[in-house]
């Protein structure tokens, strides 16, 4: 059962992420001249997530408030009916950050060419 509720989440946060695919190129320019697009790392008073820091402080089950006490608000929640975050990264790349109810589930790197890979494996 755990087996298909991954498979379904997975799902779930991969039809979110292409239905917005568009959005999210559309309204980079948008991004760049608003005031969210410079995160201030709360932990180490960076101007951009590194992948790093992800790897080190995000984990699963952070709660969306603790998530925003570590890297801020999200520049764009892209979820449908589910909270699905988004953050520049100092590469150029985008931290996609799903989240099923209150709890963060899964995590993604988003590359300018909209491909994405998960951050971190399931158990």
């Amino acid at each position: 059962m755990k087996k298909y509720m991954f498979v379904y989440i997975l799902l779930l946060c991969t039809v979110v992420i292409f239905s917005c695919e568009s959005d999210i190129n559309n309204s980079s320019e948008e991004h760049n001249s608003t005031d969210k697009s410079n995160i201030e790392l709360a932990q180490t008073g960076e101007d951009k997530i590194t992948l790093e820091f992800v790897k080190e402080y995000i984990e699963k089950d952070l709660s969306r408030s603790d998530v925003v006490k570590l890297i801020g608000e999200p520049v764009k929640d892209i979820g449908s009916g589910s909270y699905v975050y988004l953050y520049p990264m100092d590469d150029g790349n985008t931290l996609m950050l799903c989240f099923i109810s209150e709890f963060l589930n899964t995590v993604f790197i988003q590359y300018p060419d909209g491909t994405q890979e998960p951050l971190f494996d399931e158990e």
